[in-house]
């Protein structure tokens, strides 16, 4: 067992004894930290049982990074004889193609899905996830175990897939999170922040990773520095790919470790390589998806608890996530159409006529019959779909409620129209995001035990800050008085704020949830707040 200065580990929790007791068909799901041992888990522990019982293991990867490093280490330790590895990616063209020389998955004991948050995350730009993950999880002849430090919607997915199709419900094991190897979180908002952090670092002996969105961001900002930097990108990027220095790479690879000064890298990089180097000291992020910042944290191996890493991370405005939101609401509104109308081929046709679906959660699916003739239905990619619900959700609950509040405080006026304007905009900005958007968001999060996500989770409260903010600037500028129950208060219309958005959620919208609030604030804010106004 770990002792009091030590992380806890996957193998301290999952024994050989815990292994034995699975069976085929069981769904193991495994979430842990970076660095708790999840690679070593399945290089040893499980390898070990797997061998005495004359089974062998299929170990997915999701990017060819990863294949490459895991690939180094098992040759390493002379074990390629219980262990398989393949992508995800080779399975789905596999299955989507008939090919006869498909993954038969009761040819193993025990089949992997490394960082499986990959069924979800890719789904954005990869409409084949489903394919692999649904030939994993419906098969009864082995063991699926799932593994992830970020996998929290992507088990929330597959819990609601479990249910609905009678499959055996998940063996979990959890453990904490740990951010205790950071030194510092620095969020920068311009994009020249990150030449700043360059021209600061260079030449110091401390080594730094950049992951950026854009391999055309990160090229450029490579080739201004390319003297003390590596770059890097995936493959599949034509474009700039001819500029890695493939050797480079490989090398980094196996010895995870690089000589320059700066890795530049795309998210190509995000997950299941290592990095160990106490010299690596600091980590620029410049990524969207919360998941895969995550992720990127967890490249650098903490070797023990002086071993420290700075984070810079690019905050998201709020214009930002207003074009996320729309983008996500824009891919799923065909899908939506279908749904709605109880999958109606007729009434998707009369609202999209001689249209298809650019974003393929809508395909054609082939039907074959048993006398051999071929036939054609519609279906939702229900994997593409849930992610860009998920990340409606995520855009919605992470909005404007800050930028409200600022605007509030430096709005001209008295207090009265401050907090007027406080609460009718944030019902506005809740309204703008569709009820449906608030429907979901609100089911998500109604039972906090079963919310994963941090923010989701602490929302209320946060709201209630917040509140308690407005209230105590009104105090320091003088406009309310010292007396003012600021946290009664602040308990009061936060939840008169969450009960009118249940009520106009239950309504199914049927009618303005800001014109509401605007009513509430002109009937009876003056008449509460009259007594402490200055």
């Amino acid at each position: 067992m770990a002792n009091g200065n030590e992380r806890k580990r996957i193998s301290d929790i999952i024994t050989e004894e815990e292994i034995m007791k699975w069976q085929p068909g069981d769904n193991i799901l495994i979430s842990a930290p970076m660095g708790s041992g999840k690679s070593y888990f399945c290089k040893n522990i499980l390898y070990e049982v797997a061998k005495g019982l004359e089974g062998k293991i299929l170990m997915l990867l999701h990017r060819a990074n990863c294949v490459e490093q895991f690939k180094n280490e098992i040759e390493q330790d002379a074990k390629e004889d219980i262990i398989d590895i393949r992508t995800y990616q080779s399975i789905e063209q596999r299955e989507l193609r008939r090919s006869r020389n498909q993954i038969q998955l009761a040819n193993y004991m025990y089949a992997v899905s490394d960082e499986f948050h990959y069924y979800f995350n890719d789904s954005s730009f990869n409409n084949k996830t489903a394919v692999s993950f649904k030939k994993i999880v419906n098969d009864a002849s082995t063991v699926h175990v799932f593994m992830s430090a970020t996998g929290d919607h992507m088990s929330k997915y597959m819990k609601k897939y479990i249910h609905e199709h009678g499959l055996k419900e998940p063996i979990e094991y959890k453990l904490p999170d740990d951010f205790s190897f950071m030194n510092e979180l620095i969020f920068f908002y311009k994009d020249e922040s990150m030449e700043e952090v360059i021209k600061t670092k260079i030449n110091t002996g401390e080594k730094g990773i950049f992951f950026i969105q854009s391999a055309e961001k990160a090229y450029k900002l490579y080739k201004k520095y390319s003297k003390n930097c590596l770059f890097n990108c995936s493959s599949s990027n034509k474009k700039y790919y001819q500029y890695v220095d493939k050797e480079k790479i490989s090398e980094l690879l196996e010895r995870q470790q690089f000589d320059e000064d700066i890795l530049i890298t795309t998210s190509c990089f995000d997950a299941g390589i290592n990095i160990i180097d106490r010299s690596l000291k600091y980590m620029v992020i410049d990524l969207v998806d919360v998941c895969s910042l995550i992720q990127c944290m967890g490249r650098k191996r903490i070797q023990d608890i002086e071993d420290k890493l700075s984070v810079y991370v690019h905050a998201i405005n709020n214009q930002k996530l207003a074009g996320l939101k729309r983008s996500a609401d824009l891919k799923i509104k065909m899908a939506d159409v279908y749904i709605e109308s109880g999958y109606s081929i007729e009434k998707l046709l009369k609202e999209y006529p001689m249209q298809n679906d650019m974003n393929n959660i809508l395909y054609d699916e082939i039907v074959l019959a048993q006398d051999g003739s071929i036939s054609y239905k519609k279906v939702v990619n229900e994997l593409m779909y849930f992610k860009k619900k998920e990340d409606i959700v995520l855009a919605l609950s992470r909005g404007m409620f800050g930028e409200i509040l600022e605007q509030a405080k430096s709005l001209e006026g008295t207090f009265l129209e401050k907090l007027e304007f406080y609460m009718v905009n944030f019902s506005g900005y809740i309204e703008q995001g569709s009820v449906q958007m608030a429907q979901e968001w609100v089911k998500n999060v109604v039972n906090p035990n079963l919310v994963t996500d941090s923010f989701d989770k602490n929302k209320l409260h946060a709201d209630l800050k917040d509140m308690q903010e407005l209230f105590f600037y009104g105090i320091e500028c003088g406009l309310l008085k010292k007396d003012f129950p600021v946290e009664d208060f602040a308990k009061m219309l936060v939840d008169v704020l969450y009960g009118e958005m249940l009520c106009w959620c239950m309504s199914d919208g049927a009618y303005s949830f800001r014109e509401r609030t605007q009513e509430y604030c002109k009937n009876y804010l003056m008449i509460l707040i009259q007594p402490y106004l200055i």
